[in-house]
């Protein structure tokens, strides 16, 4: 078996299912995915410099589409390029694959700059104010870089498995080995063939254990696939 199909029989193992819970195939991806979508620390020199970058990048937009941007005639050369792409001079009704072109991407993506014109103004606030957290936060570090933090998502992601069949809170303080969810930690990290300890790993975790998220609503919202 490959590590994927490891995790899925080690949470199979523990978390059998039961009345009101039926194994999900999503479960085991939520553990196997956790060290490689999310992270436990914001990197307090990388993340402010992405923030930044971000919103030049969003200010420079909204101003190209401004009054001191591109001129009328240029947003209509560009908004004819959006909508018709490769056909912009010959387009034909009676073209299936133009009709189907403006039908199934041009018009997907006008649609999709109007609505990002029409809301960065919230990305810039939220920005700033996700700025104004990271250097506020305790998970803020200078040097995420050189950690190794799969053990500690590893542990946020099987506690929010564990939360969810049992039905109440999992371990918050430190691991005891010999209990249940001290085994089920001990094969997930068997399972995804990590190094790491996996009671210094939740020891680790622990520091900052309310601050650590798998996957933000948000995130869930819009997919990042």
């Amino acid at each position: 078996m490959n590590r994927r199909e490891r995790v899925k029989a080690v949470v199979r193992k523990h978390l059998p299912p039961k009345g009101g819970f039926q194994f999900d195939t999503d479960i085991d991806s939520r553990i196997f995915d956790a060290p490689s979508r999310s992270s436990p620390f914001f990197d307090q020199v990388r993340d402010p410099v992405e923030l930044r970058r971000l919103r030049t990048a969003l200010t420079d937009i909204q101003h190209s589409f401004g009054p001191e941007g591109l001129t009328g005639r240029a947003k209509n050369e560009l908004g004819d390029h959006i909508l018709y792409g490769r056909f912009v001079g010959d387009v034909d009704s009676s073209d299936a694959e133009c009709v189907a072109f403006v039908r199934d991407t041009g018009q997907p993506a006008a649609h999709a700059l109007k609505e990002l014109l029409r809301a960065i103004p919230v990305f810039l606030r939220a920005i700033d104010s996700a700025g104004r957290e990271i250097d506020r936060s305790a998970a803020t570090r200078s040097r995420t870089g050189r950690m190794n933090n799969e053990g500690i998502m590893i542990v946020a992601a099987a506690r929010e498995v564990w939360e969810d069949y049992h039905k109440r809170q999992a371990p918050r303080r430190d691991l005891n080995p010999a209990t249940p969810f001290g085994r089920f930690l001990a094969d997930l990290f068997d399972a995804m063939e990590t190094d790491q300890d996996p009671r210094s790993a939740f020891r680790a975790w622990a520091k900052i254990g309310p601050e650590v998220h798998i996957q933000t609503e948000f995130w869930q919202l819009i997919g990042d696939d």
